[in-house]
């Protein structure tokens, strides 16, 4: 008991720390205010921005309060852009800036070799891809977790026991959900296993990383955080962006992007599966469920320390919570295409 008061009593020296450079950093922000009475637009052919338009590679920052009594826009035409606040040029939504493998430099190239070679992985986890944005923090958090990783690999071993488990429960729910005449693709089935593996382990690293940097967050999520957007009942172009708007994911897995350009896989995978899945709401209990697990099984205790500036650990805690709340889609899909490859038989319920 007197060991856990004085871990507590710690987390909340900690977190008083970090709220304290938080606070700080806010406070020295440029502050924008905009003032605007009534606008009204026929028609955005180019870029409507209310705000400051601002450099893809500017690191301007402030806080922008935009005040606009009326807005009236009766046409965006369908390359149109607009914008409130803080705009960055050439930048979409739709494909946000991570590196890839194939376009990493020989330094980052490096890491990812290393993070493939220590967890004995296949592929890059996106986590990491997002942090080699700002290569410091990707080598910061990478030496982290080379050292918790060689101290704690038995922890995370009954972890992975535990949740190779909880995921076979996952996909048997899902394969009643499944219609029949599945394709057989045992080089599919391969590649997702591979990308299953690195799921797990990315999935207990997140957990340490987050409970030792920001304690008592991961207790915040609950099962709104898992909520799914509308997932349209035909499919007919463009099946892997509709699954990454449905799924409010940036990134797919590597198994699933390699589907494009298979379609007669992806569109079964899309139509027969998770069109079902989604209409009896089952997808988004079972991604609640997967992180519950996640949660449950996790009793590791990280030791970490960062050397990053303000701006840099943001970025950082800014991507461990993305990827905690991605992790269990990227699960769901990745169980889901297991079960449209290898398996014959099944109906709906």
């Amino acid at each position: 008991m007197k060991e856990r008061i004085e871990r507590l009593e710690a987390e909340n020296t900690m977190l008083r720390k970090q709220l304290n450079e938080y606070i700080y950093y806010i406070n020295h922000l440029p502050a924008y205010e905009y003032h605007l009475g009534k606008i009204k637009i026929e028609k955005v052919k180019g870029t409507l921005q209310l705000g400051e338009l601002v450099e893809e590679n500017s690191e301007q920052i402030g806080i922008h309060k935009i005040f606009v009594k009326e807005l009236e826009i009766r046409e965006i035409e369908g390359t149109g852009i607009v914008g409130v606040g803080v705009t960055k040029k050439k930048v979409t939504t739709s494909k946000p800036h991570i590196v890839p493998p194939e376009e990493a430099t020989e330094r980052i190239k490096k890491i990812y070799q290393q993070i493939k070679e220590t967890l004995h992985i296949q592929v890059v986890p996106i986590l990491f891809q997002k942090l080699a944005v700002k290569e410091n923090v990707l080598e910061q958090t990478w030496k982290n977790i080379q050292v918790n990783w060689n101290h704690q690999k038995g922890n995370f071993q009954l972890f992975s026991r535990n949740m190779e488990e909880h995921l076979k429960k996952v996909k048997e729910t899902i394969g009643m959900y499944v219609s029949p005449n599945m394709i057989v693709r045992p080089d599919i089935v391969k590649k997702v296993e591979d990308d299953l593996e690195a799921q797990i382990k990315t999935d207990w690293l997140l957990f340490g990383l987050i409970r030792e940097i920001m304690p008592g967050v991961l207790g915040q999520l609950d099962k709104e955080d898992f909520l799914l957007d509308k997932l349209p009942s035909q499919a007919t172009q463009e099946l892997l962006k509709k699954i990454k708007d449905a799924y409010q994911l940036k990134h797919l897995s590597d198994s699933l992007n390699k589907l494009d350009g298979q379609i007669a896989i992806l569109e079964t995978l899309y139509s027969q599966l998770l069109v079902p899945l989604h209409k009896y709401g089952v997808d988004e209990v079972l991604a609640w469920d997967i992180f519950k697990a996640s949660k449950q099984y996790f009793f590791s205790d990280f030791q970490v320390e960062f050397n990053l500036e303000i701006q840099e650990m943001a970025f950082l805690f800014e991507n461990l919570m993305e990827e905690i709340k991605n992790i269990p889609k990227y699960l769901l899909l990745e169980l889901a295409l297991v079960v449209v490859a290898e398996e014959k038989a099944g109906g709906n319920p």
